[in-house]
């Protein structure tokens, strides 16, 4: 065998490797959240948020995971909420997370009912519905192996919900966003392939804004997830905005990865942003570094006279 050829090799078992790690138990715990500016996309995770900034609001985000060979992950993510009727409001979102030969989708279409209880405070309640659509393309790896000579796909319906208590300047949320245990793609280094159990995934999420003279707002803000198997992540962070303008701040997931991030409105009505990650835990050896870059379109409208920042 040439040189060439074992690289080839040597690359496909690498992803084999990498396809079983991450799909396989608790080294990939964080089977929901796949990107780290999920503030401007809560009703990702709880479907309660649909509505609640009174316009219509769009995103696109794409994230991409690197390591050492050049190799990792992507991540693609297009969703939107918006108010419907007085007290109602909608969203959907579709996310798509590649790593090599292996792709799982998720489409979800969120529904929110909102009760005010003062003024200033409002509570919705949330239900999301959707399927996530599993797949692993063997054929792509060109291996000679009796086991790997059929793709593998499996879909699997699924619901979830939410409450999402808020006023001008805070936000306290618990979701669940994947209710039904679900089989997934599991260890593909066997005969064939298993499915592995997923635990439902439980957050808390909250957030408060803090003016700082004219010019400047403070917004931190936590997300903790945790699952039946005792899985439990914590994550706490803190923007800065300056002028409603331009944004930046950071977090800590612990035990796990950093964050730096920051975003700036270009116009009336569209925000880009950019996020940095880098994983501190084991899995740093296959994906230290990740670069996340999204799009958010506002459609700000007669309704928006007091703007909310999360």
């Amino acid at each position: 065998m040439n040189k060439f050829n074992k690289d080839k090799s040597y690359k496909k078992i690498y992803f084999l490797i990498l396809i079983s790690i991450l799909f396989c138990g608790k080294s990939f715990s964080q089977q929901e959240l796949l990107y780290s500016q999920y503030v401007y996309n809560m009703n990702v995770i709880n479907p309660a948020y649909s509505g609640s900034k009174k316009i219509l609001s769009a995103t696109l985000l794409s994230r991409t995971q690197l390591d050492d060979y050049g190799a990792g992950s992507s991540t693609y993510l297009v969703s939107m909420n918006s108010p419907i009727l007085k007290n109602m409001g909608v969203g959907f979102s579709i996310l798509s997370n590649k790593v090599g030969p292996s792709t799982e989708r998720e489409m979800f279409a969120d529904f929110a009912y909102t009760i005010s209880i003062s003024n200033d405070h409002k509570l919705a309640l949330g239900v999301k519905v959707g399927a996530i659509f599993s797949n692993i393309d063997y054929l792509s790896l060109g291996v000679i192996d009796p086991a790997l000579q059929e793709n593998v796909s499996v879909i699997n319906p699924n619901f979830g919900v939410g409450l999402y208590y808020y006023g001008k300047n805070f936000y306290v949320g618990i979701s669940a966003p994947t209710i039904l245990e679900i089989g997934r793609l599991g260890s593909i280094v066997q005969e064939t392939a298993t499915y592995v159990s997923k635990n439902t995934n439980l957050y808390f999420s909250a957030g408060y804004v803090f003016k700082y003279g004219r010019d400047y707002k403070i917004k931190p803000f936590t997300l903790l997830s945790s699952t039946a198997s005792s899985s439990f992540s914590v994550e706490l962070g803190t923007n800065v905005m300056c002028k409603d303008k331009i944004e930046f701040g950071a977090s800590y997931r612990y035990k796990n990865s950093y964050s730096l991030m920051a975003s700036m409105e270009v116009s009336e009505n569209f925000r880009i942003g950019y996020a940095y990650d880098k994983l501190l835990n084991d899995l740093e050896v296959i994906s230290p570094t990740s670069h996340e870059l999204f799009v958010i379109f506002n459609l700000k409208n007669d309704r928006y006279v007091s703007p909310r920042f999360f």
